[in-house]
């Protein structure tokens, strides 16, 4: 299978790559957009950064972000909105 192409004035542009970029500038925009977190510390989020927190008083599961230390020398975890947990 061939990889999806168009041409362009400047050649062929790869629409699997494009299609790839423009997800993950959707997805830091909706973090940050959700979190209100300082690019910065977003563009160092990784897999591990997102945590599930089960409340004792209900046993709900909410999502978490796990943000790395900063200016305060404190690490921090905010409550994900539910639109962002379902991204």
């Amino acid at each position: 299978m061939s990889t999806p192409t168009i041409q362009s004035p400047a050649g062929a542009v790869d629409l699997t790559v494009e299609e790839e970029r423009a997800f993950w500038a959707w997805a830091i925009v909706e973090v940050l957009r959700h979190t209100g977190m300082r690019i910065e510390k977003a563009l160092e989020l990784t897999h591990h950064s997102f945590v599930a927190y089960q409340l004792p008083a209900t046993g709900e599961i909410v999502p978490m972000v796990q943000v790395a230390p900063s200016k305060l020398d404190q690490e921090r975890l905010l409550l994900v909105s539910p639109e962002l947990g379902r991204c």
